[in-house]
Formats: structure tokens, sequence, C-alpha cells
């Protein structure tokens, strides 16, 4: 006799139980400082990497005004290594600064929630607004004058 699992029902009852787990932490106060301090050492560090390009490495690279084909170049490897970290970072401190705000609502009743919507905002102004600009500037070859 084969036996067959009903994946409606068990992914229900996993969700709910899950659910209710949550809430009986919550209720315990067994809260660490973890997610806070994840939700600020990461926003500090999406500061800090964008702090960074904006004052040393994008004004470095303008003075290479005599080869425009090296800018290109050096912006396309630039904006792919940076482009990972800096949407990890935000999304990271987006997460567990709702994680945050859920928890710790009673003691800081807002605050997580509007800095968690502004650093997770980044993300689709990033894709919707930049990424065309972006997208064009990775399409150019850079051994092309």
């Amino acid at each position: 006799m084969k036996i067959t699992a009903q994946p409606h029902f068990h992914s229900f009852f996993s969700i709910s139980l899950l659910f209710h787990h949550i809430l009986a932490f919550k209720q315990r106060h067994l809260m660490s400082p973890i997610l806070p301090f994840i939700t600020v050492i990461s926003a500090g560090i999406f500061t800090g990497a964008a702090v960074y390009i904006n004052v040393a490495e994008h004004p470095a690279r303008l003075t290479c005004t005599d080869s425009p084909q090296f800018m290109l170049k050096q912006w396309q490897q630039s904006y792919n290594r940076a482009a990972i970290m800096q949407a990890s970072m935000a999304l990271t401190s987006c997460l567990f600064g709702l994680l945050t705000f859920f928890f710790y609502s009673k003691q800081l009743p807002f605050i997580w929630l509007i800095a968690s919507l502004l650093i997770g905002a980044i993300v689709p102004f990033t894709i919707f607004i930049i990424m065309p600009t972006n997208d064009y500037l990775h399409r150019l070859r850079s051994d092309n004058p």
C-alpha cells in the first residue's frame, strides 16, 4: 500500500507551527542583541562601502581622463564586484531590521521598520532607475574609442 502525503496540509501545518514557535520565542523574552547587532553592522558595511566609492574610488577614476577606455574597463570590473556586496548588505540589513522590529517593537516602535524599509528601498531603486544606465555602460566595449 502506497501512502501519499498531502502537500498543502503539510506545508500549512509547517508554516503555522513555525509561526507558533516564533511567537512563543518572542513571548518568552529570550531575545539576544544579535538581531540589532547584525542589522547595524550590515548597514554600516553598506554605508562604508558607499562612502568609499563616492569619496575615493570614483574621483580617482575621473583623473584618468586621458584614457576613457581604461575608465570604462575599471568601472565595469569594479561595479561587478561591488554590486554583489552592496546588494547583499542592503538586503541583510533590511531583513534583520524587519526581524528586529518584529521582536523589539515595544522598545523601539517604528525606528527599525522605517530604517529597514529605507535601506531595502535601495534595491528596487537600483534595479528600476540605475540599472538601465549601468546596462548601457556594460554593453560598451572598453577597447573601442
